[in-house]
């Protein structure tokens, strides 16, 4: 797989990064995607407390110690060590409604952890499993148990989309971080902004599709669509029955959906 950082920056809207290409066409279809983050400054500082991901209410702060942006792998286990560390006033904004990263949102026919199981567990936290490589949904249970089993879940904020950060400098000690955010709440939006001392960011790549700009690709009449936009799409396997489908890459994404691709696709 090709990785790339995100990038953010105020010259720019355009948020970059990489993730392993399959294209799913029926000569008929393709499969890609991208993602334009806005940027917009929000003077006041609030945190967002929840109950559940799905029950949220604000309540404004001065400033915290830390904040995690994601809620993945690299997110939980920041946190993790944080508490390990005597650091508990700290927050995980996460820009979904669940937490999981890259397990939460790559769904395509055959995810699966693409090395062993055991090396892909945090060292503190085995995995319990006989199964060499867990599929994403095992793995999106383990670090679900492990965020609980750490009482993680309380610190993070959901529905909470990063947009800037701005190091505000006072000559002093109170010198902290102004984090902007587009926080959502069902169908309503607003801009808010969180004040921290630290700031670690957790927010992973393998999300956000990367399609290069092939000659000829917007004169393409079949679906096109990224691996990593079949959750999203509500996609499954029976929707490409009887269809012609050209896989674009040979990563790990490309290898594990192309057994189940090819038991029902026309060619």
């Amino acid at each position: 797989r090709g990785i790339r950082p995100l990038r953010y920056s105020q010259s720019s809207k355009k948020q970059q990064g990489t993730g392993a290409i399959a294209a799913i066409c029926t000569t008929t279809c393709l499969i890609f995607g991208q993602q334009k983050p806005s940027n917009r400054h929000c003077p006041s500082i609030c945190r967002l407390t929840t109950v559940s991901p799905f029950t949220m209410a604000y309540d404004t702060i001065s400033n915290i110690d830390a904040i995690i942006i994601g809620s993945g792998f690299a997110g939980i286990c920041q946190a993790i060590e944080f508490k390990k560390n005597g650091i508990h006033d700290f927050l995980i904004l996460e820009k979904e409604s669940d937490l999981g990263g890259t397990w939460r949102d790559n769904k395509y026919p055959g995810a699966a952890c693409d090395i062993p199981t055991a090396l892909y567990s945090f060292s503190f936290e085995r995995v319990q499993t006989h199964t060499s490589h867990l599929d994403h949904m095992a793995m999106l249970e383990y670090i679900r148990k492990v965020a609980v089993k750490y009482g993680i879940l309380q610190h993070i904020r959901f529905g909470q989309r990063v947009e800037s950060m701005v190091f505000v400098e006072d000559g002093n000690a109170h010198d902290m971080w102004e984090v902007n955010v587009n926080t959502s709440i069902g169908e309503s939006t607003a801009t808010r902004c969180y004040g921290a001392k630290i700031v670690v960011t957790a927010v992973g790549q393998l999300h956000y599709p990367r399609i290069p700009n092939f000659p000829g690709l917007d004169d393409f009449k079949g679906e096109i669509i990224h691996t990593a936009q079949f959750g999203k799409r509500g996609k499954g396997i029976e929707d490409y029955r009887g269809k012609k489908v050209a896989i674009i890459g040979s990563g790990a994404s490309a290898i594990q959906i192309l057994p189940d691709i090819q038991k029902v696709c026309e060619e």
